[in-house]
């Protein structure tokens, strides 16, 4: 079985064991040390499911089999599975089941257990690669030298796809302010990922060029590092969204396939873009690996 196989199995052990607590993603991949942009997908693309989905989906399912089980009330079975108002696991209650705690209570469940979330067990290698298909891509491990960027850091949220937009409008303005600067290198723009929440909504991302006076000081511009070390680069072509929607496909199942182990610098992700007939167009991603084995 692939070591991140193994890990998802481990992650979905620790939360089956720690369901209505106060466990945190954090934890979890602190425990397991991994990084929570990579396990998010990893656990997503293994499972078909997000890890944050997952632990919600199984405690509520936990909770409606109280419902019919028990005669606690409804307030007593939120506490328990650590819902701190009965508010907020009604709201997530009906979301899960498309009724409210009461009524599915009333209905002895029917109607809506099939909207339960049946815990995973015997995740293989198999059955990943059917489901995610076999991926044929020319992958390269690189060694990058540390290079030194100016620029400009944002946060963005990937709900409803409204992060292109506001990555687009921050790029825009950021190519505009620096394009006259006679420090900067102008061929090629870098966006630095790291995601900054629990969940996989949350990013920080930082835009900048390279350095070519390390003496400069741009107002208004953040300095950042890419550090020197070993690169596992996927080049690719298209838009920028349906770059990005192949690239955690094939990233993660390269990865659970080749086993290369991934290092956290504190960048999750390097995107690369390159001028094309005077177009900025993203030609490839960089993630920081510990060693060349594939």
């Amino acid at each position: 079985m692939s070591k991140y196989i193994d890990l998802v199995c481990q992650s979905v052990e620790i939360m089956e064991y720690q369901l209505g607590q106060s466990v945190t993603l954090k934890h979890i991949c602190d425990e397991l040390h991994i990084s929570k942009f990579h396990f998010n997908r990893l656990f997503k693309a293994i499972t078909g499911i997000s890890p944050k989905k997952y632990m919600v989906g199984r405690t509520l399912s936990l909770a409606a089999d109280d419902l019919i089980a028990t005669d606690e009330s409804i307030i007593d079975i939120a506490l328990k599975w650590g819902f701190s108002y009965s508010e907020d696991f009604s709201r997530s209650f009906k979301r899960q089941f498309k009724m409210s705690p009461s009524v599915y209570r009333s209905r002895k469940g029917a109607g809506g257990n099939q909207y339960k979330q049946q815990p995973i067990r015997d995740i293989s290698d198999r059955a990943f690669i059917n489901r995610s298909g076999k991926v044929e891509l020319k992958v390269s491990i690189k060694r990058l030298e540390e290079m030194a960027l100016l620029g400009v850091e944002t946060s963005v949220s990937t709900h409803e796809n409204a992060h292109l937009k506001e990555l687009e409008a921050v790029t825009a303005k950021f190519i505009e302010e620096t394009d006259q600067s006679q420090h900067l290198e102008k061929k090629t723009l870098y966006s630095l990922v790291k995601c900054e929440d629990d969940g996989d909504d949350l990013y920080g991302v930082y835009i900048g060029r390279c350095v070519i006076d390390k003496h400069c000081n741009l107002q208004g511009m953040q300095g950042r590092v890419i550090p020197e070390g070993l690169y596992a680069s996927f080049e690719y072509t298209g838009r920028t969204d349906r770059v990005y929607e192949d690239f955690e496909r094939d990233f993660y199942t390269w990865i659970v396939e080749t086993e290369v182990v991934l290092k956290n610098v504190g960048i999750n992700m390097i995107s690369k873009h390159t001028y094309k007939d005077k177009v900025l167009v993203l030609d490839e991603i960089l993630v920081p690996v510990m060693s060349m084995s594939l």
